[in-house]
């Protein structure tokens, strides 16, 4: 019999289905088939050759964040346990987004937030549209000196911005430290609601996709 477990990412004290083959699954307190929650039996399962019906494993509301597995008849089927609210990203899957696109783990990554709000494009649009008519607060209007205001000062003013446009909610922005072929450069990053990954050049108020030509040295959010 195979076993299919959904969802794989779940709240504290949500239900799973988990669905068997050819077979119908009721979970209670009978014996039957024995279900283990991270490796401790909890109680038996029912099978029943009536056809398929979902069968509703309710977590235990103690469930604590993190990676779960349920094992049954030797089947392990993984889960994850998150309280990251909707609409948002944790830090964590921030890390993977990253790594998953730049197949590149090899830099720090400093986070303030256990999670940030994802970024609606046509918000971050309007911000950088309404900043561009207030000449004190377009970053891209501001004069570059080597050394004294470079593009790390044009980042960190604009992050600035954005964080203070976006409030209360915190949005997935941060600066980005790449190492290209001409030389280091810090621009800005963020996550859209699609939890894809983006640029953003504070100099010329522009984002674009992330290239390959690109390490990263570091990244803060």
């Amino acid at each position: 019999m195979v076993f299919t477990l959904t969802p794989t990412t779940l709240k504290p004290g949500e239900k799973i289905t988990i669905k068997g083959t050819g077979y119908g699954i009721f979970f209670t307190e009978k014996s039957g088939l024995v279900v283990s929650l991270d490796g401790v039996a909890t109680f038996g399962v029912d099978i029943t050759e009536t056809g398929e019906i979902n069968g509703f494993y309710i977590l235990p509301t103690t469930l604590v964040k993190g990676n779960h597995k349920i094992t049954i008849e030797g089947d392990d089927m993984s889960f994850i346990v998150d309280d990251t609210p909707v609409g948002c990203v944790n830090y964590s899957e921030i890390f993977n987004i990253i790594t998953t696109l730049t197949k590149d783990t090899n830099f720090w990554f400093h986070t303030g937030n256990i999670y940030y709000k994802l970024v609606d494009e046509i918000i971050l649009r309007k911000a950088l549209d309404e900043e561009k008519t207030n000449s004190w607060k377009d970053t891209s209007k501001l004069p570059f000196i080597p050394k004294d205001f470079d593009c790390t000062e044009f980042s960190k003013a604009m992050l600035g911005y954005l964080v203070k446009y976006f409030y209360p909610n915190s949005p997935c922005i941060g600066i980005i430290y790449i190492k290209k072929l001409e030389g280091n450069h810090n621009m800005l990053f963020f996550i859209n609601q699609k939890k894809e990954l983006w640029l953003l050049e504070p100099q010329s108020d522009t984002w674009m996709p992330w290239s390959s030509g690109n390490d990263i040295v570091g990244i803060f959010i």
